[in-house]
């Protein structure tokens, strides 16, 4: 690592993934397997939908990823490619669990 690669980490780079990413990943994954949803039907019509463990993992995954962002100006340039697509990849599944959550693709 050159000097310039020094000045830019003031310290060492944080190596990719990071625990925080894994975790992230994992909670917004876990909707997918586990549910606790509470639905209202009327004349066989659903009504109203929502599912509470993907509402809750979702805003978790949303700030977990948010989080991550401080981790972008702390990565080398080969993994920062990578970094950027776990980035938007835990916000992105975190906002489809919330919008799973709430019912919107009923």
């Amino acid at each position: 690592m050159d000097e310039k690669e020094k000045n830019k980490f003031k310290g060492h780079p944080i190596v990719f993934p990071a625990k925080v990413e894994i975790i992230g990943i994992v909670i917004a994954a876990v909707p997918l397997f586990a549910n606790f949803t509470f639905t209202t039907s009327s004349n066989g019509q659903i009504t109203s939908y929502i599912d509470y463990v993907a509402i809750g993992c979702g805003i978790l995954a949303i700030l977990i990823g948010a989080t991550n962002y401080r981790l972008l100006k702390h990565t080398t340039d080969e993994d920062l490619l990578k970094r950027r697509v776990a980035f938007l990849g835990v916000i992105g599944m975190g906002a489809f669990q919330l919008m799973r959550g709430l019912g919107l693709f009923i």
